[in-house]
């Protein structure tokens, strides 16, 4: 709980922390959405969701092992105030083309949340 507490969110003015939190909120709003009414319409079984999940796992695993190479190839040689010079949104837009949203913003957090663990560094 405490290192929740020096996340730089809350070291922002009160409206851009009003503004990020309630992005944040909507996102997972939408997302619980998403996912309840993809359920309703057919109710989840391996049988019949298991090619979609099996492509979104492609796609998720081929945006992780992009971001992997360009973090081992591309980001040492690049100047430190670009952003990221990755190919994630390469990989995420098929699977937002082809699969159901509630699959589309799984894949988007999955690859941000491996960026995240694989180059976050903890205070000392």
């Amino acid at each position: 709980m405490t290192r929740i507490r020096h996340w730089a969110t809350w070291q922002l003015p009160v409206p851009a922390r009003v503004l990020v939190v309630s992005v944040v909120a909507g996102y997972a709003a939408a997302l619980s959405w998403s996912v309840r009414n993809l359920w309703a319409i057919s109710p989840p079984s391996l049988h019949s969701d298991g090619p979609e999940i099996a492509m979104a796992a492609v796609f998720v695993l081929a945006a992780i092992a992009s971001a992997e190479v360009s973090m081992r190839l591309a980001w040492p040689r690049t100047r430190q105030d670009r952003v990221s010079r990755d190919l994630i949104t390469v990989w995420l837009l098929p699977t937002a083309l082809v699969l159901p949203p509630a699959y589309v913003m799984v894949a988007v957090i999955l690859p941000r949340l491996y960026l995240y663990l694989r180059v976050w560094r903890g205070q000392p």
